[in-house]
């Protein structure tokens, strides 16, 4: 993927570097944001007994609408995960392939769901990717391992020492949301960039790059906040934009020269995903156009 750095911006552990790819805004779709906000998506149980690990999507509306991996939706049943990214054909339905993440509820709390203000933590999120990765090999669809969802779940509530009613990781993500404000509230998505890397002490963490630099903006926030929810994994250190701007290149090499597996997606388009001891990697495309793409890299 061809890039041009933009800019360098830096908040106590928490580093970035946002960029533009040569292909940002060449395909036309909307987020599940702007879809909603227009009436033009439901997101709801299967059935009315429902189902753990799927929904129903119905995109009422005349344009492709994205939902990202990593994403967050509340209400319903039980608040759930998406588990791969997914663009959703105009006026179609789709099941949703979704992991739970709030293990403690089973009841109706609304009929419908929407997008949380949250995105799934970076390495709770490379663990889901890789189980769905190896789902797919054995071919068993975009499945996760969702006993390891939960158990990652009720990590998070110990390591941010918080105990969350019905296990939920939103409210998880609350009990700190004073640090977001206080350490993140600083840092804003540049005009026109599609794309960031975000590095944590001196690590690199995640690259995540969407084709709609719009749509890129309205998640910029959520993976800023579900990177600083690791923080307390990575070392503590300084890192320059020099040093970043370097790292960042070698990681998109990497992630460029990978030897992907390519699956069928979702909805519309296909997948391409590659793991190794370092990376994960995913990136959905419509046709020849990258839609997104998510690289996420372990701690050294």
């Amino acid at each position: 993927m061809n890039f041009e750095r933009s800019s360098f911006a830096k908040s106590g552990m928490i580093s970035i570097v946002q960029f533009r790819t040569k292909d940002a805004d060449s395909f036309n779709y909307i987020s599940l944001q702007d879809a909603a906000s227009k009436g033009g998506i439901k997101i709801e149980e299967v059935d009315e007994a429902g189902s753990v690990n799927n929904l129903k999507v119905s995109n009422l509306s005349d344009q492709y609408v994205f939902f990202s991996d990593g994403e967050i939706l509340i209400g319903a049943k039980q608040n759930r995960v998406l588990n791969t990214s997914v663009l959703i054909e105009p006026r179609s339905v789709t099941i949703l392939p979704v992991s739970c993440v709030e293990a403690g509820r089973w009841r109706y709390r609304s009929r419908t769901f929407a997008a949380s203000e949250y995105y799934e933590p970076s390495a709770m999120r490379m663990k889901k990717m890789m189980n769905v990765s190896q789902s797919l090999k054995q071919g068993l669809k975009h499945r996760s391992d969702q006993s390891d969802v939960w158990r990652n779940v009720s990590e998070y509530e110990s390591r941010k020492s918080f105990s969350s009613d019905t296990s939920n990781l939103s409210d998880v993500f609350e009990s700190i949301s004073h640090s977001f404000a206080k350490n993140l509230n600083d840092i804003f998505p540049e005009v026109a960039c599609n794309g960031l890397a975000i590095f944590i002490g001196r690590d690199i963490a995640t690259i995540e790059a969407f084709n709609s630099s719009a749509v890129y903006a309205q998640y910029f926030p959520k993976l800023l906040r579900a990177a600083y929810m690791d923080i307390d994994l990575y070392d503590s250190g300084e890192l320059g934009e020099i040093d970043a701007v370097n790292e960042l290149n070698k990681a998109m090499k990497k992630v460029k020269d990978a030897k992907s597996e390519e699956h069928r997606a979702v909805a519309a388009g296909k997948e391409f995903r590659y793991h190794d001891d370092k990376m994960t990697s995913y990136r959905l495309n419509y046709e020849a156009t990258p839609v997104h793409l998510a690289a996420l890299f372990r701690t050294t």
